[in-house]
């Protein structure tokens, strides 16, 4: 009776390791799909708000009022 419960025993702690293990996989893979996906948009936004200044040419990573290098004031767009 002991051997069995202890091969019972053992069949179920590996059972349990091999589908916590693959869960955690399955987990991980999943939120990697997400994190890709939020840099995707993250970088599409930040392609969006780049402009230049029509006087001088100077590039910002922003839509500023005011041009940094030359203060003339920059449209709205």
């Amino acid at each position: 009776m002991f051997p069995t419960f202890l091969i019972e025993t053992i069949a179920l702690a590996i059972t349990i390791l091999i589908i916590s293990i693959g869960l955690s996989l399955i987990l991980k893979l999943i939120r990697n799909l997400k994190y890709d996906e939020k840099k995707e948009n993250i970088t599409e936004i930040k392609l969006k708000n780049r402009s230049e200044c029509p006087h001088c040419g100077t590039k910002f990573d922003s839509k500023p009022k005011y041009c940094y290098n030359c203060n003339c004031h920059l449209k709205e767009e």
